[in-house]
């Protein structure tokens, strides 16, 4: 049967904010695969003593099988909401799974680090491309009236992947050995692509004038100047001085590069790879406002609560992975009230409330010294995790509302865009003002101390990481602001501005509804 015009993926006649069994099945299916990209971020982090000594390779140089992997991530970001217009949804995420399962293979059988490290790259472009393009097809299928309910579960691969990630990498190390971090993606990947032929709506390439083709100069300009930028915050992250060339160098090349763009973007008469225009949209503008500070307080809590675990207490990796679970448990388990929440009041009623109990997760860590209890942690770290998990689904879902079907695939790549950032940003941020903060309480010290090898320094070092969240309680108080002024309940009519962020650009034409 036919879907009915205007609500892909519903039938005519049936409920229109009612999800069907099809739909459901198929953003299961597109979240599946999200969530083995996401899950690769982190699988390796810790194998990568036992890979180095197996490839006779340093950890200088092994360690770029983790940092290739994020910086092919966030090349490949700007490319999806173009592939997805040029070559449709469908087959982008079908070729792009499988690119991926064929690194995956390959990262596997490799038989040096450096034939590794370019596997894994080639690896977490196609996972960069993955998610973008999965999140603009389930924006697609879902529809506008159903899309608020559907964000809620996109999150679970963003919340869940990158924390049980290193539990997952540990057990499998133990188990199997190391090149099962890789080949476990294999017989999931291998089924979720043989589902997809059955269940994945059928979408046709958006129509084109003659002049938009594909923006090679904005590519030139944008992809290098994030790569270069993740990169810069990433070193910081490391354990990089904030002042040295390690840091600024890349630093300060990616946001020349990003300034270009945006000179570009604006200037262009074609269509660019983000679209700018689009943020002539206040609602669409503060939306993404909100989703940069989500992935700032999401992922500086990912970075900085497992090397608390490790430099202050002296666990291994695998409880640091432990310890972060808690926030991927609050955020799971909030999803089918958030869902019916915001479906009730908007993104402006649940999102300010989200946000308030993830800065009270926050200042809670703030208060954090040498002998504070594991449960004390992860209540208050479930509490980012019910914080953060009530704020991605409404937020991500009234972007979507107010920007239309039409650009959603541009303004997948604007969102993917300003997570990653906001997550480099975060995780760079919070790094940085840690680092300081050791130097003044630990004054000579170099690198990252560890009580481990001087117990002495565990209290001025649980000291510094308290310091270091006032950052995180900052952004997340801003953030409630932000929620304030989000869209309300959707009512219809939304998307709208879509036509207002085309004019002078070529408007895409809106997808196909999904054969059944």
């Amino acid at each position: 049967m036919k879907a009915a015009s205007g609500d892909p993926g519903g039938v005519a006649g049936a409920d229109p904010d009612r999800m069907d069994r099809r739909t459901g099945l198929a953003c299961g299916l597109l979240i599946l695969g999200a969530f083995l990209a996401l899950l690769d971020t982190t699988i390796v982090s810790v194998g990568m003593d036992r890979i180095g000594e197996h490839l006779h390779s340093p950890l200088s140089t092994i360690q770029w099988i983790g940092a290739g992997y994020m910086l092919a991530m966030a090349v490949a970001i700007p490319l999806s909401g173009w592939a997805v217009d040029r070559f449709g949804g469908r087959r982008m995420w079908m070729g792009t799974l499988a690119l991926f399962l064929v690194a995956s293979a390959l990262s596997g059988l490799a038989w040096d680090a450096p034939s590794l490290i370019v596997f894994r790259i080639v690896q977490g472009f196609a996972g960069g491309l993955i998610e973008p393009v999965a999140q603009t097809m389930i924006a697609r299928t879902a529809g506008p009236r159903r899309v608020g309910r559907v964000m809620s579960l996109v999150q679970i691969p963003m919340m869940l992947a990158p924390v049980f990630g290193p539990v997952i990498g540990g057990s499998v190390m133990e188990l199997a050995g190391w090149r099962w971090l890789f080949f476990l993606n294999l017989p999931i990947g291998a089924a979720a692509l043989l589902l997809a032929r059955r269940v994945l709506p059928k979408d046709q390439p958006a129509a084109r004038p003659a002049d938009g083709g594909f923006d090679s100069l904005g590519f030139a300009l944008l992809s290098p100047g994030l790569g270069l930028l993740v990169y810069g915050l990433s070193q910081a992250g490391t354990g990089a001085r904030p002042g040295s060339a390690t840091v600024l160098v890349p630093v300060v090349l990616g946001v020349l590069l990003l300034l270009g763009y945006g000179a570009h973007a604006l200037r262009t008469k074609g269509v660019p790879l983000i679209d700018l225009r689009l943020f002539a949209n206040g609602k669409f503008a503060r939306c993404t406002v909100m989703l940069f500070m989500l992935g700032f307080t999401v992922n500086s809590g990912l970075f900085m609560i497992p090397l608390y675990d490790q430099i202050v207490r002296g666990e291994g990796p695998v409880h640091a992975g432990l310890m972060v679970a808690p926030q991927g448990l609050g955020a799971a388990l909030v999803l089918p009230f958030v869902s019916r929440l915001t479906e009730r009041f908007g993104a402006r009623g649940v999102v300010p409330f989200g946000m308030a109990l993830a800065c009270v997760g926050t200042f809670a860590y703030t208060q954090i010294d040498a002998g504070t209890g594991q449960g004390w942690l992860a209540f208050w770290l479930f509490v980012r995790g019910v914080g953060t998990g009530a704020t991605f689904g409404p937020a991500l879902g009234a972007a979507y509302q107010a920007i239309g079907e039409a650009v959603a695939a541009r303004a997948t790549s604007a969102l993917y865009v300003l997570l990653q950032l906001g997550g480099a940003v975060g995780t760079g941020g919070l790094a940085l003002l840690f680092q300081n903060r050791i130097a003044a309480a630990i004054p000579g010290a170099t690198g990252t101390p560890s009580a481990a090898d001087d117990p002495s320094l565990a209290a001025p070092l649980a000291h510094a990481f308290g310091q270091a969240f006032w950052a995180g309680v900052v952004v997340c108080a801003a953030a409630v602001v932000v929620g304030l002024f989000l869209p309300g309940r959707y009512r219809g009519g939304e998307g709208e501005v879509a036509r207002q962020a085309g004019e002078g650009a070529a408007p895409d034409s809106a997808p196909a509804p999904p054969t059944h």
